[in-house]
Order: C-alpha cells, then structure tokens, then sequence
C-alpha cells in the first residue's frame, strides 16, 4: 500500500489462498484414428468378419498418475447383451477382470493401471452378430460403449466417469442358401395314383430372403423318372 506521500512509504502484506483439489473426470482419446471418431460408424465392418481395432482407446486423467487404478467397463447392445455381440481385449497380466474373463463376452468389465488398461485395449475386438449389417440390425448399427471409473482416486466430489461410443454398421455380405434334407429316402407303391403325396423332403432356407414379398428364390427341383407335382406352388409371375 502506497499513502501518496513524499516520503513513499510502502506498506507490503499478503493474504494465503488455499485451492481444494477437486476430483477431474478421466477422458478417452482414440490413438491412430485414421477414420475413427466418436459417436459415429466405424468403416470398413463386413458382415460376419470379426474387425481388429487398428487405432486404440487411451486413458487418460488429468488427476492421476498412469500407475493409478480405473475401472473400464464395456458393452454392446443389440437385443439380447453376451450372445449376439462379443468383445476380446487384448491379454495382459496386469488388469483384473471383474464380470467375463474378456473372451468374446458381450459385457466386459475389468480394472489395472491407467496406462495397463491402455495397453489391454490395443488388440480390442468385435465381432459382429452372425448375419447382422446395417440393413437388418436395429436403427441400421450396433452400439460398443466404454465407460471409465477413476474410482474416486483424487480430490474431492467422489467417483467421476466418462462414457464414449462407438458404432458399427456392417456392410452386408450375400450368404449361401441352405437346403436341408428331412427324409432321405421314401416308399410309394407300384402304379400309385397320380398326385400321391409323399410328404415334405426338404426345406430351403436363406438368411439374406424375407417373407416379406421384397425377394424371390430359385428352387430346382429334378426326377430322373416321373413326373413332381409341387402342392400350393404359386407360379412366378
């Protein structure tokens, strides 16, 4: 404090400001992104093709050192969770599972260091729902969600979380048709009337066909002697 005077007396005090730390919510980056974004589809998933994450999912927290404890949780929806839908982290000695033992589980949760659950996440991968593509699959993709826990680990406020998604919209690939035989072999009698049933031989099935009117198949069907007669055939247009 300065009075003015000629004098120029100074007059010097201060006055301790203390900061409380407050606990920081960790964050999640995607390393080698090349295409990768949050909250949107990731490129290039074929349908039935499992699909390596070329970039990974790091941790960090601006609280904690790497050597500090999170929990990361993971897990995908579509319909029913651990039997469509699977992950498998990378293998590490260092990180503890809680829920799966991180081999194509639908719910994975485990927790270890920071820069160990980085390094879990480095061959993370995904495996499509068989058949699954944006087409048939609920609003057209599948959600993987992570959501990180720093337990709590520094300053005040208690346990803070962050949750980041991922999408993934398989490209649909066309499946082969299956045919199945349900008698192998049946017995008619000599001279039998014309148009005499023999049941139901085989039954053709294809995952790509709807009965919804939208797609047809081609069915051809062979006798090296007779004649086949196809009960409530509908001939094609």
């Amino acid at each position: 404090v300065f009075d003015g005077a000629q004098e120029n007396f100074n007059v010097t005090s201060s006055i301790r400001i203390e900061i409380n730390a407050v606990n920081d919510a960790p964050t999640m980056v995607l390393g080698d992104s090349r295409g990768f974004a949050w909250d949107s589809p990731v490129p290039n998933v074929v349908e039935d093709t499992d699909f390596i994450f070329p970039a990974s999912v790091i941790l960090t927290d601006p609280d904690c050192a790497p050597d500090t404890t999170v929990k990361l949780t993971i897990y995908v929806l579509l319909g029913h969770l651990g039997s469509h839908l699977s992950l498998t982290p990378g293998s590490t000695d260092r990180v503890k599972f809680l829920s799966s033992d991180g081999d194509r589980d639908g719910f994975i949760a485990f927790h270890g260091s920071i820069s160990d659950v980085s390094m879990a996440l480095k061959q993370l991968t995904y495996h499509p729902a068989p058949h699954m593509n944006f087409r048939n699959a609920p609003s057209g993709r599948d959600a993987v969600t992570f959501v990180v826990d720093d337990l709590g680990s520094s300053g005040s406020g208690g346990q803070r979380s962050t949750q980041r998604t991922l999408y993934f919209a398989p490209t649909p690939m066309n499946d082969e048709p299956i045919l199945t035989i349900t008698s192998s072999a049946i017995t008619l009698h000599e001279n039998a009337a014309d148009g005499a049933p023999v049941g139901t031989l085989l039954e053709v099935n294809d995952v790509d066909v709807h009965d919804d009117g939208g797609d047809n198949m081609c069915v051809t069907l062979a006798v090296t002697t007779g004649a086949l007669v196809l009960q409530d055939a509908v001939a094609a247009a």
